[in-house]
């Protein structure tokens, strides 16, 4: 086997070659963003950010400068609006403060955008290739695709102001059915008014069956059109063999100053969290002044770090220890007739405890011994 760019590197490396290979493959074009943008723009629209604090600096013309606090962001400030389609991938590192620590960090973020005059094919490619990178992470993963539509017109069955609807949209993400009962009592509305609401954010599974459940409900709403939209773009996952980790889960529900219509977030096993988040993000461009429609998502390296810690274990995969005096050109060869076989070799004149490595090698009179077991 030839050594190649990948075979050795960390996972998390390995993972963003493959995206990429991923991406290009269905024409979209890589995206790389400015280290440092003017901060005005990202003040204006702290609220579409995770974190609203970020790291600032004042050039040397005098203008406060941002360091790379979204992506998604500067995609839509830098992207001009045209008749067509603009499809964008990226990976790169944002600074941001995480809830976990409370303190700033680098991460590493990987996604797509799709940006301009989309329609219902946009919609479902991003929704594909959200799946094929959960595939890439492990093939133990789901899917999970919700309708701000169908959720919004649940919530506003309900009764009350636009706040209630909010609060109760807010509710859906946990499941919690004695917060919404008690956003109904500060409201003066029955708590029976919210039943439909509550079972529709109690469904998950698959999508036809999900679908026959919601015209079951008593007192739902009209979402056909909606409906029609989820079931339309699960359309591009027809025959194929991913097909069975796609599920309609409305507990996805995303914000909806940031997004519209259909919304997904990606599982894998081995992370409590969701590793991916997405949709139609509609809204935020209006919000931001564009006529443009817009699809993405993005995938958090950071929350795999537990998955990919394992592979942390050892240095190198083979230790190559050599007698004072060996000829470097021997040693040399001998390093790369392992490197052949897509190994990694650490190559020393003694037998160094500070380094871990899979296998420990002995070149001794021109020769490698202690290669039993070495594939």
């Amino acid at each position: 086997m030839r050594y190649s760019e990948t075979s050795r590197t960390e996972p998390t490396e390995r993972l963003v070659f493959s995206l990429r290979e991923l991406f290009t493959s269905f024409g979209y074009k890589r995206y790389r963003m400015s280290k440092f943008e003017e901060y005005d723009f990202y003040s204006r629209n702290k609220e579409f950010l995770v974190s609203d604090q970020i790291i600032t600096f004042t050039d040397t013309n005098g203008k406060l400068m941002a360091l790379k606090p979204d992506v998604t962001l500067s995609i839509i400030k830098n992207n001009p609006e045209n008749s067509g389609v603009s499809k964008l991938f990226y990976d790169e590192n944002v600074y941001r403060v995480t809830r976990s620590s409370g303190t700033f960090r680098e991460i590493k973020q990987v996604g797509l955008e799709c940006i301009g005059n989309t329609d219902q094919y946009c919609v479902s490619e991003a929704m594909y290739l959200a799946s094929q990178t959960l595939e890439r992470v492990s093939a133990k993963n789901v899917l999970a695709l919700s309708h701000l539509g169908v959720l919004a017109s649940f919530a506003s069955s309900v009764g009350g102001d636009e706040y209630i609807t909010n609060r109760l949209l807010e509710c859906a993400s946990s499941k919690n059915t004695h917060d919404i009962d008690l956003v109904c009592a500060s409201a003066g509305i029955p708590a029976c008014k919210a039943n439909a609401f509550k079972e529709l954010i109690s469904l998950s599974g698959d999508p036809e069956q999900v679908v026959k459940q919601i015209a079951n409900i008593e007192g739902a709403p009209d979402v056909e059109k909606e409906i029609g939209e989820l079931m339309s773009s699960i359309g591009i996952f027809k025959d194929s063999p991913i097909r069975g980790k796609i599920v309609i889960d409305f507990s996805v529900a995303s914000d909806m100053n940031y997004y519209n219509g259909i919304v997904f977030k990606g599982y894998v096993d081995g992370v409590p969290d969701s590793v991916l988040s997405g949709g139609c993000y509609d809204a935020l461009m209006r919000k931001l002044g564009k006529r443009s429609g817009a699809v993405g998502f993005a995938l958090y390296l950071d929350k795999l770090e537990r998955l990919f810690g394992e592979d942390d274990e050892y240095d190198s995969d083979v230790m190559l220890v050599y007698e004072n005096g060996s000829d470097p050109a021997l040693i040399r060869k001998a390093a790369e007739e392992l490197n052949s076989k897509g190994l990694t070799v650490f190559c020393t004149s003694s037998a160094a405890a500070d380094r871990k490595c899979r296998y420990v090698c002995e070149f001794k009179d021109g020769k490698v011994k202690g290669t039993d077991g070495i594939s």
